[in-house]
């Protein structure tokens, strides 16, 4: 099927021309090219995977530069009173609603606070594995709750399970309350400038705890901290 072959570029002189002819290396990896190179592959087909490349590269930065720590405000606050908005269906789909809405604010917070950590360099840096760790397993023990709830209801609480459940709830406790108080501090040391005790933070930590109010203000503020100084972690 020859027809479907481009053209060959040819010289003055009538012998075929360069393969990487008007190809510009530094627009796509010098490995790629070589790999070209040595497939013989013609220079328009090089400029068509150029340009290929060129567009997965710009969707790959767009897609990176959408944060959870960029979510609006009003956002926040609509999600976080979803089941109260939604009634009976949102008793209904219970399980569900709670499962997405952990899900959704467990990104959120640990995009902001790798944000706010990364811009930390007025205190010794707090245990950021142990924020993920607490964070991760606070979302997986509320998913497998509710949708235990969901597949039994509550008429199985015995037994093993239920010792597991109790136990389980005081653990999530401990990791709400750490969470809070991380985030917290992570705030008031970017705003401080300075390593600061619990009198410094209580204020972010009682808006955090009292979410859907609070939210309105501590957002504000997470996202100046973030957006001061982002122009250097680029």
């Amino acid at each position: 099927m020859s027809f479907f072959r481009p053209p060959r570029n040819r010289s003055s002189d009538g012998s075929p021309a360069s393969r990487d002819c008007g190809f510009r290396p530094n627009l796509i990896d010098s490995e790629m090219m070589e790999l070209l190179r040595k497939t013989s592959v013609p220079s328009t087909y090089i400029l068509v995977v150029q340009k290929k490349y060129l567009n997965l590269l710009r969707l790959n930065i767009t897609f990176v530069k959408l944060k959870f720590s960029e979510t609006p405000t009003w956002l926040l606050f609509l999600l976080s009173i979803t089941p109260m908005l939604f009634g009976e269906l949102a008793l209904k789909y219970w399980s569900f609603v709670v499962i997405a809405l952990t899900i959704f604010f467990a990104l959120w917070a640990h995009s902001v606070t790798k944000e706010l950590t990364a811009r930390n360099k007025y205190a010794p840096a707090q245990n950021f594995g142990k924020f993920r760790r607490a964070l991760i397993f606070g979302a997986a023990y509320v998913t497998m709750l509710f949708l235990y709830l969901y597949f039994n209801g509550t008429d199985e609480f015995n037994g093993w399970i239920l010792v597991f459940i109790l136990v389980g709830q005081f653990i999530l406790l401990y990791c709400f309350i750490y969470l809070l108080i991380f985030i917290s501090r992570s705030i008031a040391i970017l705003e401080f400038q300075k390593p600061v005790g619990f009198s410094e933070f209580a204020g972010y930590f009682y808006c955090l705890f009292f979410f859907p109010i609070g939210i309105w203000w501590v957002n504000a503020k997470i996202r100046n901290l973030i957006r001061k100084d982002e122009y250097k972690f680029n």
